[in-house]
């Protein structure tokens, strides 16, 4: 009902346990690394538990999109109300086998043929068994006899068990003990904390490509926290409820007020007037929420409109803007050999979308004679608009006002990204490929080339020709991330053999970000910033990617990496993680709060005590001292956020506060 208004594909909190809307929340990215680690490395038993509905079924079905399906054979029981029997039968069906007979040995026999001729082919075997909890002790004790069909050195069967808390408290039971001691990977998935239903919220709104920002107020992400203790399922309730509520009431704001209503609806304790029926009695004349459409019906309109004029944004590779820092130029420092790159950065001023003004050609709402047939006429105008320029359309940037984007026309678009950069082709221009080919005359040319070497193309991706010259453009292609328009005339003109030697770690550092060195993709993941990737020179399976990636997205295990060759790629984390040397990820501080140490006293002590306060820790006064009671509020900070407690400003520490306070930043999970 509400997905018009919001500009979303389809409704985005669906119980439905679909893999791509996965938030990998620290303990969701921890669960599913166990997953494949037990199943990959053939360790037999594994055990995932948790609440109902905190994403179990969803974490399954990531697992399975991550498992090469060509090499894996996989069943999974769903009715877990089953004697030793009829489990064996069920199995045996689930891999197609034969199950007529009533004798286990048979049946177990099959089963075994079957699995030591998958093995013998080089597959693995992954038997999943759902709910279960329900599994009588006898069953699990017949689980536990399918374990034993083994080789010397290999599990011939990989058997994962999911199911809630009291599955754990069964295979504590004395008689369960041997399949107890079997289990070598356990997870227990608990629910989100406070600090990440927004993240979660967000996530999943653009996985469902919204077009608007729909801004969820901190006594609603109290409420909501309140009342679903972090647990997804409940979450996408109630949030569905909220938009709902929103869609009815012509609102993108979403306050206390409004999710205590919606609480009730899903409670059962309103006044029997649900949202579907006030949508129902809305009547031509009803002053807010058909007007609010109308008004929105203009967003649709305009979005369309500048994709035409030529705005290129997308969910995968967002152009963002800093809070309100004024512009300043940035020069590398001559000693590092590195062009003289010139990075301004815009300044953000955007307004709501319930603020902006509607652009002409909009009807107003005292014309309106049917809500509905409104609806249904402003759909068909953007639709017929969007069909028009089909060839051009792309998201929009979610975070983009109204106003922001009616004030973009195609000239200022040129003046800010130059035509050298953006590599446009005129209009008597030959066809991309063609020029490739003419630019890159070797037998074999590189259909991904971009035509020209150190330009911009229409994802925002820094493009090259040379393997050498990726890292480069890869930490330039984070920099346009966070907002930056670099000049790249410097690095065109440059001689090419020196740009490998650029130091771009001093270039970022000039333009107030720090670096977070790691080889732990999950713990570079925690931030949810863009990263750089660099690969091993001679990793088998990396021939096809450069040297050096930007990752700018990421949905369940799919990631989107911007790889300065050959563009936007696509590649399931399973599959890129064995290349990984190394991972650099850039985070803002332009407070220098990594640089504080206890004891130190002024205005930027004073800066951290205000951060803190403001992710909600205890510094006491802010008096500008780095005292005992700042360092206490650091460990509760690093606590919350499963750091080492050591009451100083690690990078680690100084990034997650960074990325807390940043609206305005770009984001993995978008």
């Amino acid at each position: 009902m509400y997905t018009a208004f919001y500009g979303l594909v389809e409704p985005p909190f669906n119980l439905t346990p679909d893999s791509k809307y996965l938030f990998l929340s620290q303990r969701h990215q921890e669960a599913l690394s166990a997953l494949l680690f037990g199943v990959t490395e053939r360790k037999g038993f594994i055990c995932l538990s948790g609440e109902i509905g905190s994403g179990k079924t969803t974490l399954i079905r990531a697992l399975l999109g991550q498992l090469d399906r060509e090499r894996t054979r996989t069943a999974m029981i769903l009715n877990s109300y089953l004697d030793d029997l009829e489990l064996l039968k069920s199995i045996n069906e689930e891999f197609g086998l034969s199950a007529q007979s009533d004798s286990r040995k048979a049946l177990l026999d099959e089963l075994n043929r079957f699995l030591v001729r998958e093995f013998e082919a080089g597959n693995n075997v992954l038997l999943i068994l759902d709910e279960a909890q329900n599994l009588r002790p006898e069953t699990l004790e017949q689980i536990r006899m399918i374990s034993n069909l083994e080789t010397e050195t290999d599990k011939l069967i990989q058997i994962l068990m999911v199911g809630q808390p009291e599955l754990r408290r069964t295979l504590a039971l004395p008689e369960l003990e041997q399949l107890n001691q079997r289990i070598t990977v356990r997870y227990h998935v608990t629910p989100l904390d406070e600090a990440e239903i927004g993240l979660y919220i967000h996530h999943r709104m653009v996985v469902a490509r919204s077009q608007v920002t729909v801004q969820f107020a901190p006594q609603a992400l109290r409420l909501i926290y309140h009342h679903t203790k972090g647990v997804p399922r409940k979450i996408n309730v109630l949030i569905d409820r909220c938009l709902l509520l929103g869609y009815v009431m012509g609102r993108y704001d979403i306050d206390g007020e409004m999710v205590q209503q919606a609480i009730d609806e899903v409670r059962g304790e309103a006044d029997g007037t649900s949202p579907s029926s006030k949508v129902a009695a809305t009547t031509p004349g009803a002053p807010r929420a058909w007007i609010s459409w109308a008004g929105q019906a203009a967003l649709g309109i305009a979005v369309v409109g500048i994709v035409v004029g030529g705005i290129w944004a997308g969910s995968a590779l967002r152009r963002m803007t800093s809070e309100g820092s004024p512009g300043f130029v940035s020069p590398i420092l001559a000693s590092t050999g590195s062009p003289g790159v010139v990075a301004v950065e815009q300044p953000s001023d955007q307004t709501s979308a319930n603020d902006a003004g509607s652009p002409g050609g909009v009807r107003s709402a005292e014309r309106i004679q049917n809500a509905e047939a409104a609806r249904v006429e402003v759909a068909s105008i953007a639709a017929n608009a969007r069909a028009e320029s089909a060839e051009l359309a792309r998201p929009i940037d979610s975070e983009q006002s109204v106003a922001e984007v009616a004030e973009i026309s195609t000239e200022n678009v040129r003046a800010e990204l130059n035509e050298s950069e953006l590599a446009a082709e005129p209009d008597n221009a030959e066809p991309a490929a063609e020029i490739a080919e003419a630019a890159v005359p070797d037998e074999k040319p590189n259909p991904n080339l971009f035509p020209q070497a150190w330009s911009l193309d229409r994802d925002f991706i820094v493009r090259v020709h040379r393997a050498d010259h990726s890292d480069a453009a890869a930490y330039l292609t984070l920099l346009k991330r966070w907002g930056l328009q670099i000049s790249l005339n410097e690095f065109a003109e440059a001689e090419g053999d020196l740009i490998a030697r650029y130091d771009m770690e001093t270039m970022v550092r000039q333009l107030e970000f720090r670096t977070i060195t790691t080889g732990d993709l999950t713990l570079a993941l925690r931030l949810d910033l863009p990263m750089l990737i660099r690969l091993e020179a001679d990793e088998p399976g990396n021939g096809d990617l450069a040297p050096t990636l930007a990752l700018v997205e990421m949905r369940g295990d799919l990631l989107t990496v911007a790889d300065p060759i050959s563009g936007l790629r696509q590649i399931r984390r399973s599959e890129i993680e064995p290349m990984i040397e190394e991972i650099c990820v850039l985070y803002r501080d332009s407070d220098s709060l990594s640089d504080l140490m206890p004891g130190d006293t002024g205005a930027g002590v004073e800066t951290l005590q205000l951060a803190l306060a403001e992710v909600g820790q205890d510094v006491g006064n802010v008096d500008g001292q780095f005292g005992p009671k700042l360092s206490e509020a650091i460990r509760n900070f690093q606590k919350q956020r499963n750091l080492p407690r050591t009451g100083r400003v690690t990078p680690m520490t100084a990034a997650l506060l960074s990325a807390a306070l940043q609206i305005s930043r770009p984001r993995l999970y978008s």
